[in-house]
């Protein structure tokens, strides 16, 4: 019998305010599983994101940065890159188990609100929080907005002027542009730099990159370092000109 033997520690300042219900789920009252319904989001990926400031850091921070759990299907989101599915099952034991095709185990359990899962060697622990805004055509994942980009900033080049970047994926006084997105995955060739998307109405959305200096938001022009003729692709990029210079209140 597996047995958990640690009842979850605090979820801590940093979560609780974040914690969110992702709403109802269209599961059966005869469901064992009711209790797991809903997104997680794994609280290693959580606080990588806050404290670096960096999505392409975040990436990296757990094997597991999400989960979706919809009646006995469990949705692992792997390095935010690929998603494995899981069948959910009891065992007589009253043990809560995930298992796929490779017979691979997955252990989890559930007190206050937060979900324990254990792999192997590694344990971790998520709390709700609903990452995925739908609708939204250039953003998707909620959590690397609020947690890195959302409030109120002013420019440096011009200190009357407020910028402030919105949980939902809109900005406003950041020259014409009204949307922005935070790329999320970057297992791919010319990612090698945190990429955010800038658009403004009834135009193409535009590639930037950032950094966070001292407290200052610092948004550059993304340029090409090495581009591939045959794949007609940038495979590595770097930063160009400083465009904005923002402090955040």
């Amino acid at each position: 019998m597996f047995i958990f033997s640690i009842i979850i520690f605090s979820v801590s300042d940093v979560a609780s305010r974040d914690i969110k219900n992702s709403g109802d789920l269209k599961i059966s009252e005869q469901s064992l599983f009711s209790e797991y319904a809903g997104d997680w989001v794994n609280l290693k990926y959580f606080k990588a994101a806050q404290e670096s400031k960096s999505a392409k850091y975040s990436q990296s921070a757990c094997e597991y940065s999400y989960v979706t759990i919809n009646n006995d299907t469990a949705s692992f989101a792997i390095y935010i890159h690929e998603v494995e599915q899981y069948k959910i099952l009891k065992s007589k034991t009253s043990n809560v188990f995930c298992t796929n095709f490779n017979s691979e185990l997955i252990h989890m359990s559930v007190s206050n609100d937060t979900l324990f899962i254990v792999k192997g060697n590694n344990r971790d622990l998520f709390v709700r929080y609903q990452m995925l805004i739908p609708n939204r055509k250039y953003f998707a994942n909620r959590l690397l907005a609020k947690e890195i980009f959302s409030g109120d900033y002013i420019s440096q080049s011009n200190p009357i002027n407020n910028v402030r970047f919105n949980d939902n994926g809109t900005v406003s006084g950041l020259s014409d542009f009204k949307t922005y997105g935070v790329e999320d995955d970057y297992f791919f060739d010319g990612c090698n730099l945190d990429i955010l998307y800038l658009q403004a109405d009834s135009k193409d959305r535009i590639q930037y990159t950032w950094e966070f200096v001292k407290g200052k938001l610092m948004i550059y022009k993304l340029d090409c370092e090495i581009f591939d003729k045959s794949s007609s692709m940038c495979v590595k990029t770097k930063k160009g000109k400083l465009l904005f210079q923002l402090i955040k209140k």
